[in-house]
């Protein structure tokens, strides 16, 4: 497994270097005389800047991936993890899959299609009580895979083919056709009690490709726990083994199985199966985009929330907006310009990462080490009581705002961690030290449910997962300030 994965890690960090060296090549040393580029060699440095910017984006992307399905992993077999049933329309959560990868598929020239079954169409299947967040992370997953594997093959036409069926009946292996293999996770217990309150249904979701296929050995060990069915597997599915791993996982967990029908040079089909019951809902809603946003604000849990934040499932792919331009933002979010901002974090880099964004969005941003720190900058602001404070000294004064407005606290610090500052702020609040509640946003690199309520007993309003995002900046500054 550590072989698999530090093979995986290696290639990016590669190209990342690479790149770096790219970028520093194109500026002049310390020790030389720097002059103006002419025109040429200015347009030059900034193409392979861009393009540089653009693979090391690229390769950020994967490694987070990576990383992601690693935490992924152990939450699924020791838990918590949440399978969370709402109101949705499978058809919806399968076409917004679809759709992601069309420019892709159409750069590669692959012929991409979605095909709806008959027999879904023959139970007049319309909502159904579903996750749609796992039953995405799933279908993009294969889809993604089917992809890579048909832009790799040399057959003619490129093809991959999505559909969704649906029985009464448990889906089974057959002679010829798609082999199940046996489960090992069992289902989740909030799923068992939700298929009591109505009949329930057996939704298939297929994903066949015209690739070169697979061999009788690398089909018996492609689900194996951090198996690689062969040394070259990965280049034709699922880069670190992971990926279909957790599949399997979550497909288990919704009373259902993964499997697939395979032939070298003559194509894969991946197939995987979820249990799932029919639910009535208003009329008045017609489409995934209006329901999931509803029934997600109205799930007891912001760490579920979070969960899908962090499950690499694109926002297309549940109904949910793409990445907005940060002038879309600026107007969504209606953010006042000149927020004072106090970042309270460690890593140096981190510190530089969020006050950046913070600046494209016109806030003033001091940092801070640690909490204490933060708890000394706050001696210095007219949020500390009358004759109490600290004055600043000349340097500070020209950044100190009248007000602070927010706090952005990391969880893990040196000397005073995230949560024994923010303790320590509300308890700086409930004697009258501090003339005003200062919201603080938790800033973690894990996010997980338990760390989520430990932050808000704390005395934190909300949180934050790293690698930081300028949508969630600008979305929890909102939600506090």
């Amino acid at each position: 497994f550590i072989n698999a994965i530090t093979f995986e890690m290696r290639h990016p960090l590669s190209a990342i270097m690479q790149c770096a060296d790219d970028i520093l090549e194109c500026y002049p040393k310390a020790d030389n005389h720097f002059s103006m580029p002419s025109a040429d060699r200015y347009a030059a440095i900034l193409n392979q800047t861009l393009y540089a910017a653009q693979i090391i984006a690229q390769c950020a992307q994967h490694m987070r991936q990576i990383v992601d399905d690693m935490l992924t992993i152990p939450k699924i077999e020791s838990g918590p993890f949440f399978i969370t049933p709402i109101d949705a329309q499978p058809e919806s959560v399968v076409s917004h899959a679809v759709k992601i990868f069309e420019s892709k598929a159409k750069a590669a020239d692959v012929n991409m299609t979605l095909h709806v079954d008959q027999s879904f169409r023959n139970l007049n299947i319309n909502w159904m009580s579903l996750d749609p967040i796992r039953l995405g992370q799933v279908l993009i997953n294969l889809i993604n895979n089917a992809l890579k594997a048909t832009r790799l093959g040399l057959e003619s036409p490129r093809s991959i083919k999505v559909i969704l069926s649906a029985s009464k009946e448990e889906p089974c292996s057959a002679p010829g056709n798609i082999q199940f293999g046996t489960k090992l996770t069992k289902e989740d217990p909030r799923l068992i009690e939700d298929w009591k309150l109505g009949s329930t249904l057996y939704l298939q979701f297929s994903v066949a490709d015209s690739g070169r296929g697979l061999s009788e050995h690398e089909r018996s060990t492609l689900f194996g726990r951090y198996d690689q069915a062969s040394p070259r597997t990965h280049i034709k599915y699922d880069d670190s083994g992971l990926g279909l791993l957790i599949s399997r996982r979550l497909t288990e967990l919704q009373g259902g199985a993964i499997g697939l029908c395979s032939e070298p040079e003559k194509g894969s089909t991946f197939s995987f199966y979820i249990k799932t019951r029919r639910s009535e809902v208003d009329s008045r809603r017609t489409s995934l985009l209006e329901v999931f946003p509803e029934d997600m604000r109205a799930r007891p849990s912001i760490g579920r929330l979070q969960s899908a934040l962090n499950s690499g499932v694109p926002a297309a792919a549940i109904g949910l907006p793409g990445k907005p331009s940060l002038r879309e933002l600026k107007l969504k979010n209606a953010i006042a310009d000149g927020l004072h901002v106090l970042v309270v974090d460690d890593n140096q880099i981190n510190q530089k990462i969020l006050t950046k964004l913070l600046q494209k969005i016109d806030c003033i941003v001091n940092v801070a080490n640690h909490g204490g720190e933060a708890l000394d900058f706050l001696k210095k602001t007219k949020h500390w009581s009358a004759g109490k404070q600290t004055p600043p000294n000349s340097a500070e004064t020209q950044h100190l705002s009248a007000n602070l407005n927010v706090i952005f606290m990391d969880w893990e610090m040196p000397i005073m961690n995230g949560r024994e500052a923010t303790v320590k702020i509300r308890q700086l609040e409930t004697s009258g030290t501090l003339l005003d509640r200062i919201p603080v946003i938790g800033l973690m690199a894990n996010v997980q449910q338990q760390q989520i309520q430990m932050a808000m007993d704390a005395g934190m309003d909300d949180v934050i997962s790293k690698p930081i995002l300028m949508a969630e900046v600008m979305e929890k500054l909102r939600g506090v300030v």
